[in-house]
């Protein structure tokens, strides 16, 4: 029963890049990608999206380094975090066009949207797809830049579906996220990973005056908990990481939590009880960019399957990602050899929900105990 499962995933994958890959042919220049020099990268994008597509967008800066780069991207509704609040410091890209799905929703607004990309006479599209994007998404996306009048187009392909859950997650090894966008470059190239970040001098400063104000030095033993992330089922226990952060305590060390203001209430629920001038919650108080530097000036990182753990790769700073199984595993883990996963497949696994039917914190994230990431952390620092 396997093998026909396994041959109509990959049936359907393989002719749905089949009849892509001609429309590319038939409505492009493909053959002739060289000259560019005002090329479109999209990209949809919040922080880990935008941080996995660091390495395949500076690539391309490579191979085009005298082109006119924008990076064409949307964090999906009005509110959340995108590429600009990561990117917007870095000279290897021209322009970031980022857009907001709300504000296109009218016909209207779509006309207008349209006629100001069509006005950037882009002569290269490239897109960076989303792992989880679909057939029906890619030929929209086809016919929007080809109205756009674009010579060359490259990046439209379909790779992964939510066809068999079960068999793909006990049979079939999903890529790493920032490996499958690499590999899939129409570049020929070697797979040197790079990530490229730039920080202000302005961005450093307001890191090391928090650190300053609370009495923490560079050479002491820091913990960065990160606890919140876009879907419920991704949550572990609030009491979880307020153990965790007391057993850190107990050893000499110090906790920081971190967030956005929205997350304020739920960081002072973390640190509850606990030394105040060992515990401290930054939420609200830094920038994503200050975030990612504070990361590299700690020991170490706990945190959900968020943007931070990619955030922390980048810095190479060790972590710990608590995983749901709610997803196909491998996918979003943080790249890199500094990021330890703990994650519990169940027999619902993967459900491919974002809220758990067992309840309001997901049954695959309360089977990981307190334990567990304890004995892992001591494991990785060596104690």
């Amino acid at each position: 029963m396997d093998i026909f499962k396994l041959i109509i995933i990959k049936t359907i994958i393989g002719l749905q890049n089949f009849i892509l890959t001609r429309l590319q042919r038939f409505f492009f220049d493909c053959s002739n990608n060289e000259d560019c020099s005002n090329i479109c990268i999209y990209r949809i994008a919040n922080i880990g999206d935008t941080l996995c597509a660091i390495p395949s967008i500076y690539k391309i800066r490579e191979k085009y380094p005298d082109a006119k780069i924008t990076l064409l991207t949307s964090p999906g509704k009005r509110g959340a975090i995108g590429a600009s609040k990561i990117l917007s410091d870095e000279k290897w890209i021209d322009n970031i066009d980022e857009y907001y799905t709300d504000d296109i929703g009218s016909w209207h607004n779509k006309k207008v949207f349209f006629k100001t990309q069509k006005e950037k006479n882009y002569d290269c599209f490239i897109q960076l797809p989303s792992e989880a994007t679909n057939f029906r998404t890619q030929i929209r996306n086809l016919l929007f830049v080809k109205m756009l009048g674009v010579k060359a187009v490259t990046g439209f392909y379909i790779s992964t579906t939510t066809l068999f859950p079960k068999y793909q997650f006990k049979n079939m090894l999903c890529p790493n996220e920032v490996e499958r966008l690499f590999k899939n470059l129409f570049l020929q190239t070697s797979m040197h990973i790079q990530f490229p970040i730039t920080f202000i001098a302005q961005d450093k400063k307001n890191v090391i005056e928090n650190l300053k104000s609370n009495k923490i030095l560079h050479c002491d033993k820091v913990l960065v908990i990160s606890f919140s992330g876009k879907a419920s089922v991704k949550e572990w226990l609030p009491e979880g990481f307020n153990e965790i952060a007391r057993r850190w305590i107990t050893t000499g060390g110090k906790v920081i939590v971190i967030g956005g203001k929205e997350e304020i209430a739920k960081a002072e629920v973390i640190i509850d009880g606990l030394p105040k001038d060992k515990s401290y919650s930054f939420c609200g108080k830094l920038s994503i960019k200050q975030s990612m530097y504070l990361l590299g000036q700690t020991m170490f990182l706990l945190t959900i399957d968020t943007g931070t753990a990619h955030m922390a790769s980048v810095m190479g700073t060790p972590c710990i990602t608590l995983f749901s199984s709610y997803y196909f595993p491998h996918k979003w883990v943080a790249y890199g050899d500094k990021n330890t996963v703990i994650r519990h497949p169940l027999a619902c696994s993967p459900c491919l929900k974002k809220e758990c039917r067992y309840g309001k914190v997901a049954k695959c994230m309360k089977a990981i105990t307190v334990d567990e990431v304890w004995h892992t952390m001591r494991r990785i620092l060596g104690d």
